[in-house]
């Protein structure tokens, strides 16, 4: 059964780039992140919601209009998106490979927008109303500068 939809969905969804997004996390899980201790190779992340804002269009009367998608398409991206930021790392996260073989060759570190399949990563839990998800590190399949380039 899924679970409910987070709280601040609807601010992260106004986030009007992913690095903005990535410092309002940062801002919200502040004061939590220090209470949080994660285990082994588990990596906290919490997902990537794109910007509800679609384009902005200035009237004759020099207001700026957004134009914004649906609620529905911010929803779709806590159950289908592919691309989330880490915001807590285990000890031996990145250390060891799926078949318990020493890491080889880049990985990733708190801040980055990683990418992995969603169907195969961890569990979803709600932190600080934000959705998040506990997935192993040799689950991540690369880092992204821009989350959007994935979905």
């Amino acid at each position: 059964m899924p679970m409910a939809i987070p709280r601040r969905l609807k601010d992260l969804s106004e986030c009007p780039s992913a690095e903005a997004q990535k410092e309002l996390l940062f801002k919200i899980f502040k004061e939590t992140l220090p209470r949080l201790q994660i285990f082994g190779s588990d990596l906290l992340v919490a997902t990537h919601i794109r910007s509800n804002i679609l384009s902005s269009v200035k009237t004759v009367d020099g207001n700026i209009v957004n134009i914004r998608s649906t609620d529905q398409t911010s929803q779709e991206d806590l159950f289908q998106g592919k691309a989330s930021l880490i915001l807590a790392m285990g000890p031996t996260a990145f250390q060891y490979d799926r078949f318990n073989a020493k890491w080889q060759g880049p990985s990733a570190k708190v801040g980055d927008w990683v990418m992995f399949r969603f169907a195969e990563a961890g569990f979803d839990v709600d932190i600080c109303g934000c959705y998040c998800r506990f997935i192993d590190s040799s689950l991540v399949r690369g880092v992204v500068e821009d989350p959007a380039l994935v979905y």
